[in-house]
C-alpha cells in the first residue's frame, strides 16, 4: 500500500510560528529517549536487490521512495523498512513501520498540506502521521538524480517556520494527569506524541470529515516551569525503490 497525498486546509496566516503552535496539543504519553546504545544515522540497507540501478530519476518521474526520518539526537522516528525497526527492537527502542510514498520527482504540494500516512502500530485516538509539506517538497526536490536502488540523506527545509510549542507545567500536568505522568518526568530530548487537529479541504461532492495526525515531538528545552516542544526533524535517509517514466 502507497501512502497517498492528503489535502488539508491548515495555511496558517499572519505570524507562521504563532499559527502552527496553534494547532498542536498534546494527548500521548510521554516516551523516554534515554539509555539507548549508537547511532542510526548510519543504518546500513541496500534496497537495489528490488530494483537495478540502470534508471536516474528525472523531473517529473513518479517515483516510490522508503525513508526513515531521524530526529535530532539521530534517532529514527518513523521508517519504511523492517530491518531499521528490528534493530530498535534488538536496543528496546520502538518505533514505526510506514508503507513506501509514492511522489512526482521536482513537484512540491502546498508547504502546510499534510500527507496522511499510516502506521503499525497504529497510535490510538490519531488516524495517521502527518508529514509536512515542508518534508514532502524537500525528498521531491532532491531526489532527482538518484539511480534506483540508491539512496541519500536529505535535509528537510521548513523556509523559516519553527514548530515551537510551549507547554507550561500546569498545563502539561493538567493534559496528563489521566495518565500518570507529571511534568517532573521529562527532560530534554525526551519524545512525546502530539496532534495536529486538521480540517481538510471540502470537496464539491460531500464533506471530509476532520482528520486528527499526529507527530513525534522532542523535548528541545525543559525549565523550572515550562518544556518547549520540537515539532520538526532535521532529515532524512531516503531510497529510490522505483522510477515509473
Amino acid at each position: 500500500m502507497m501512502a497517498k497525498i492528503k489535502r488539508n486546509n491548515v495555511s496558517p496566516k499572519g505570524d507562521p510560528k504563532t499559527n502552527w503552535n496553534r494547532n498542536i496539543f498534546i494527548i500521548f504519553a510521554v516516551v523516554l529517549a534515554v539509555g539507548m546504545v549508537g547511532s542510526y544515522m548510519m543504518i546500513l540497507f541496500n534496497p537495489s536487490e528490488y530494483h537495478d540501478n540502470t534508471q536516474a530519476v528525472s523531473a517529473g518521474n513518479m517515483v516510490t521512495v522508503g525513508y526513515t526520518i531521524f530526529d535530532d539526537y539521530g534517532y529514527p522516528v518513523l521508517t519504511t523498512f523492517e530491518e531499521v525497526v528490528q534493530e530498535a527492537a534488538a536496543q528496546n527502542f520502538t518505533i514505526l513501520l510506514s508503507p513506501p510514498i509514492e511522489m512526482p520527482a521536482g513537484t512540491g504540494i502546498n508547504e502546510t498540506d499534510i500527507l496522511s500516512i499510516p502506521t503499525d502500530p497504529e497510535v490510538p485516538g490519531f488516524d495517521k502521521f502527518g508529514l509536512l509539506g515542508f518534508e514532502f517538497n524537500s525528498i521531491s526536490s532532491q531526489i532527482i538524480g538518484i539511480e534506483a536502488g540508491a539512496g541519500a540523506n536529505i535535509p528537510f527545509d521548513y523556509g523559516g517556520v519553527e514548530l515551537l510549542y510551549n507547554i507550561s507545567r500546569d498545563d502539561f500536568n493538567n493534559l496528563y494527569k489521566d495518565a500518570g505522568i507529571d511534568f517532573s518526568q521529562l527532560q530534554e530530548g525526551s519524545k512525546l506524541t502530539i496532534g495536529i487537529a486538521t480540517t481538510p479541504t471540502i470537496t464539491v461532492d460531500d464533506a471530509v470529515a476532520p482528520t486528527n495526525n499526529f507527530r513525534i515531538a522532542t523535548v528541545a528545552q525543559k525549565g523550572d516551569d515550562y518544556a518547549i516542544l520540537k515539532n520538526s526533524y532535521p532529515g532524512a535517509q531516503v531510497f529510490v525503490l522505483n522510477i515509473e517514466k
